[in-house]
């Protein structure tokens, strides 16, 4: 029998979505390639982990230079920024995590414990706060190296990174083209081609 939801977890769940839904630039600023996926970072070996970082850090350089113009040793400052801001976030995250499992073991066991749910509350609320205020000092520092329009095209090329990283890193083929529209169109002459060639094979069933 699932436990009742009670006014703590609703408090829990609603500081991580709080947190999850930061201003567009606290959302997207940690996007940019500065740690491998989640997911992808959770599931994946050591060895992997390492290959995806590379990946992603060749890809972080060659996007700051070539995408926003960066000389090298204004893009080292940027690319340092992101590399310490993931570390710290990874350490938060992880805080975030534990508390929040705490809150769902408590939960879980349908405890009275006033004192636990408060304790992870707390470090919850706290692990959260943080994370947002690290994230707002990593944007002020980013600031002070970029101009606004290269702060703009950050913008956009993270926005771009988040929807590739959400369809897993594939594409569509096509490009920009819709697929359906080929198909729609594609199963219309078939359809057609199908009628012409049952005319012919069942000439009796034709009307005179």
């Amino acid at each position: 029998m699932r436990a009742p939801i009670t006014t703590a977890a609703r408090a829990g769940q609603w500081l991580c979505a709080l947190a999850a839904r930061g201003g567009l630039w606290l959302l997207l600023l940690p996007l940019l390639l500065a740690q491998p996926a989640r997911a992808e970072s959770d599931q994946a070996r050591p060895s992997d982990k390492t290959q995806q970082l590379l990946r992603i850090r060749r890809k972080r350089a060659q996007l700051l230079r070539r995408r926003l113009g960066l000389n090298d040793t204004l893009a080292a400052k940027v690319e340092t920024l992101f590399d310490t801001h993931g570390r710290d976030k990874q350490r938060l995250r992880r805080e975030i995590r534990a508390a929040r499992m705490q809150l769902h073991t408590l939960l879980r066991d349908d405890s009275d414990d006033q004192a636990g749910y408060r304790a992870a509350l707390d470090k919850l609320t706290a692990a959260n706060h943080q994370l947002q205020r690290r994230q707002a000092q990593h944007l002020s520092q980013l600031r002070q190296l970029l101009t606004p329009k290269q702060q703009a095209q950050l913008l956009v090329m993270m926005q771009r990174a988040r929807r590739h990283f959400r369809r897993g890193g594939k594409r569509r083929r096509g490009g920009k083209r819709r697929r359906g529209d080929k198909r729609r169109r594609g199963d219309k002459r078939r359809r057609g081609d199908k009628r012409r060639r049952g005319d012919k094979r069942r000439p009796s069933q034709r009307k005179p």
